[in-house]
């Protein structure tokens, strides 16, 4: 479970962190006028490693103890991720998206029963929509 407060909603922003964002990764922000992106609190260090290593991460987000939480890369990044051992989190958006791997769970977010179970549920529909 995250440490987020059971009063943060999906889609709200207090519990998040503002963390500039990697030289590497700011040409991938072209137009963009923030050079600083927001972060789940209790997915700062985790992703400040990532980009440490050179990860190029697209996205990511804690679940807020509602949610399954998720990290996402780069395509090119996908194979370090496997190497660092992180497990792939099949990406629900549509049965044309089933087979992309570019979404991991996060290592720092410590998982209950409970949502073991929702991960093998959200396995289970993604895997029906074949």
């Amino acid at each position: 479970m995250c440490s987020c407060s059971t009063d943060v909603k999906i889609q709200e922003y207090q519990n998040q962190v503002l963390l500039e964002l990697p030289v590497y990764m700011k040409k991938y922000y072209n137009g963009s006028k923030s050079i600083h992106i927001s972060i789940d609190s209790c997915l700062k260090y985790e992703i400040e490693k990532l980009w440490g290593l050179g990860i190029k991460t697209t996205g990511c987000c804690c679940g807020h103890n509602m949610k399954l939480p998720y990290i996402g890369v780069d395509e090119s990044d996908v194979d370090k991720m496997l190497s660092l051992g992180y497990n792939i989190q099949l990406n629900p958006n549509g049965v044309d998206n089933i087979k992309r791997v570019d979404t991991f769970y996060p290592k720092t977010i410590k998982y209950t029963k409970d949502k073991f179970i929702d991960m093998i549920n959200h396995l289970e529909s993604c895997l029906a929509k074949i």
